[in-house]
């Protein structure tokens, strides 16, 4: 019994491994044909689009379709549709920077938020030329959060020493197997507000004249503004409350209340597209590792393990 579990899963992977070629040669075609649609010049006025969608971690997809778009003549626009809650703190700030980068280039880039666009996926549409939301989408959470366990009860019960070797004072922080001390809490807080700070500093640098419209602060010069808006946010909207779109609209958060096609529309307007604009989109190009690791997904394995004690914007 055992040998044919083995022989017919096995048999799974062959599977799975023909299956992954199949599609990519596919996805090589598209991509060829694409590509040489894109220099053709009968074709012009198209606007990319990219979702970004679920915890936000391993961006390499996402930030892989921002450079090719970006480089693509043809291509006048880049609409993001985002529909997450956060996740890693230095992957939203990967995709900020690229957004930024596309968009100081003179390529407009148009966010459009679905039901969750929140934490580091606000951070990254905040990067955006123009953000819509809808009215009932669920938005803001800025902030930083680290979680971690502790079973130092649970091992003294079960009769468990847990031996920890280390050659600094700090480098077990955030052990599961003991309390974290007070001076450990306060080393922690210092890393969250480090990355709250550069995490706010980024939205400013970005939105302030909006921000500061909707809060009615006034200054003489950017500088100053930045500042107030800087310590407005801190206190009124950076603790990591939700928004709707409609109060996000209103703090200067979002520009505008829509759906996806005014989003896609308004991308077309910046970029000086007249008509009915050609929206395109990246096929996903599915890999034999990937296949095989949302094939054990279904089984119940994971291939992936949480990290105790890692920060994240959620």
């Amino acid at each position: 019994m055992r040998k044919r579990t083995v022989v017919l899963f096995v048999i799974l992977l062959f599977v799975l491994y023909l299956f992954s070629v199949k599609d990519a040669d596919k996805t090589e075609n598209t991509n060829k044909k694409q590509t040489k649609a894109s220099i053709n010049p009968i074709n012009k006025g198209k606007i990319a689009l990219i979702d970004i969608y679920g915890e936000i971690g391993d961006t390499t997809y996402v930030l892989k379709q921002l450079h090719n778009f970006s480089n693509m003549k043809n291509v006048k626009a880049i609409v993001l549709r985002i529909n997450s809650g956060g996740g890693a703190m230095a992957a939203s700030q990967e995709v900020y920077s690229l957004v930024r980068r596309i968009s100081l280039s003179g390529k407009p880039v148009v966010v459009s938020m679905g039901d969750v666009a929140a934490s580091g996926a606000y951070y990254i549409a905040a990067a955006a030329d123009r953000v819509v939301a809808n009215s009932g989408t669920l938005t803001g959470s800025i902030g930083v959060i680290m979680m971690y366990m502790t079973a130092r009860g649970l091992l003294d019960k079960i009769g468990v020493d847990y031996v920890t070797l280390k050659t600094g004072k700090y480098k077990d922080i955030g052990s599961f197997a003991r309390a974290a001390t007070k001076e450990e809490k306060d080393l922690m807080m210092s890393v969250l507000k480090d990355a709250l700070s550069q995490f706010v500093d980024d939205i400013v640098e970005v939105r302030y004249e909006a921000i500061a419209a909707g809060a009615g602060i006034k200054a003489k010069n950017d500088k100053v503004k930045k500042r107030l808006v800087k310590a407005y946010m801190l206190s009124n909207i950076a603790d990591g409350r939700l928004f709707t779109g409609n109060q996000a609209f209103k703090l200067g958060l979002v520009d505008s209340i829509g759906t996806i096609d005014d989003a896609i529309e308004d991308a077309a307007k910046m970029a000086g597209i007249t008509g009915r604009p050609f929206v395109v989109k990246e096929r996903y190009k599915p890999t034999f590792y990937g296949l095989l690791e949302s094939s054990l997904a279904g089984l119940g394995f994971k291939s992936k393990i949480p990290l105790n004690g890692k920060y994240s914007l959620r």
